[in-house]
């Protein structure tokens, strides 16, 4: 009995070993973005580092995948019978990563955020991911750098004199939000007490022009007021602001109402700018009309509770009276409800069933993806 039991603890200890790793890699492996040939920056000298370290590849260390890099990848991807495509994704990660992590400590970070993919200009990015080791871990280098390895202004460097450290501590010192556009690369570096070093994560990202502030400022450098009678009522107060909850709070309001103190049937309704009148709804709410214009650089201005005789096809110039605010016979409300979109999804303009959005906060707006906040319109009055 005591010889078929402790088989069996063997056995388990087997399975146990034989598993742990492959859930170690899969998470360890998305540290690191995907490379080939043309790339440059230090994903690939990290892999080069790497391929020398493990197969005496010989590559010269200077962050540039050419042919010798290529060929190193192959012979390495051959001989753990991995797709022989010079290509480093997932599965080259991972196998090169054990290979590497054999030779050394077992210094690694677990899984976490840490890969910022694309950023708006201006967005923040929090970053956490534990770092541990079988040693004490004795340096943590965590930063930003362009893609030609050069520094940012946010690196940050703690000694942790600690078995295990969680990068969501330099957190703050980190500043994506501060970062111009371009492409950069996120690096975490580690040095335990046995004298391993090792790049834990290296990710590509690119920071990208806020799309919604360089429509505002396009908008109020060109476009023209959509109304130009004076009266309306202040959009922040409820219910005519952007956001305002409607319907007992099933929704929210996708736009703003330039709503008239008085009778407003009749108000000349202009186009901001020119553009293509691309939707065209003849019930749109209380039997009023709206359309939609898509201008030059691609937004989209929809004009609601209207009366026009504009169709789909229809070309529009800046400043063109395009319609009047009509009556709702649904309480007689007179306004020009005012929308806008980026232009950047396709589909109707009204969407129940969306439940995402891309430059707005989600309320459940019912409506396409690319919705806009376009509070800033009133700015033209």
């Amino acid at each position: 009995m005591r010889v078929k039991r402790l088989i069996s603890v063997i056995l388990a200890i087997i399975m146990l070993v034989s598993v742990l790793p492959i859930a170690e890699l899969s998470a360890s492996a998305a540290s690191y973005s995907t490379v080939r040939k043309g790339d440059r920056g230090n994903t690939v000298k990290t892999l080069q580092v790497m391929l020398n370290a493990v197969d005496k590849a010989g590559l010269a260390e200077d962050g540039i995948f050419g042919s010798g890099t290529q060929k190193a990848v192959k012979n390495f991807q051959k001989a753990n019978k991995l797709d022989v495509d010079g290509i480093v994704g997932p599965k080259t990660w991972a196998a090169l990563e054990k290979k590497y992590e054999d030779k050394s400590s077992s210094l690694k970070i677990g899984s976490g955020n840490y890969n910022p993919g694309s950023l708006l200009k201006g967005k923040s990015y929090s970053i956490k991911g534990k770092i541990t080791s079988d040693y004490k871990i004795t340096s943590v280098t965590v930063g930003v750098y362009k893609t030609n390895g050069t520094a940012t202004a946010y690196v940050k460097t703690v000694k942790p004199n600690a078995k295990s450290y969680d990068i969501k501590g330099v957190d703050s010192s980190i500043k994506f939000g501060s970062l111009a556009t371009g492409t950069y690369d996120f690096i975490v570096k580690a040095t335990d007490a046995s004298g391993t070093t090792k790049t834990l994560v290296c990710n590509e990202f690119t920071v990208k022009a806020d799309a919604v502030a360089a429509l505002k400022e396009r908008a109020l450098e060109n476009w023209v007021a959509p109304v130009k009678k004076s009266g309306y009522l202040n959009i922040k107060v409820a219910p005519r602001y952007f956001g305002a909850r409607r319907d007992s709070g099933a929704r929210a309001h996708a736009g703003i109402d330039i709503h008239y103190k008085k009778n407003g049937k009749g108000t000349p309704v202009y186009a901001m700018e020119a553009g293509k009148v691309v939707e065209y709804s003849s019930n749109f709410y209380g039997g009023m009309q709206a359309i939609a214009v898509q201008h030059a650089d691609g937004s989209i201005a929809r004009y609601c509770e209207i009366s026009t005789s504009l169709r789909v096809g229809s070309r529009v110039t800046k400043g063109q009276q395009i319609a009047t605010i009509a009556k709702s016979n649904i309480g007689g409300d007179t306004m020009l409800h005012l929308e806008i979109y980026m232009g950047t999804a396709s589909g109707k303009l009204s969407n129940k069933s969306n439940k995402t959005y891309d430059y707005v906060t989600n309320k459940g707006y019912n409506r396409r993806r690319d919705l806009v906040d376009p509070s800033f319109v009133i700015e033209l009055l």
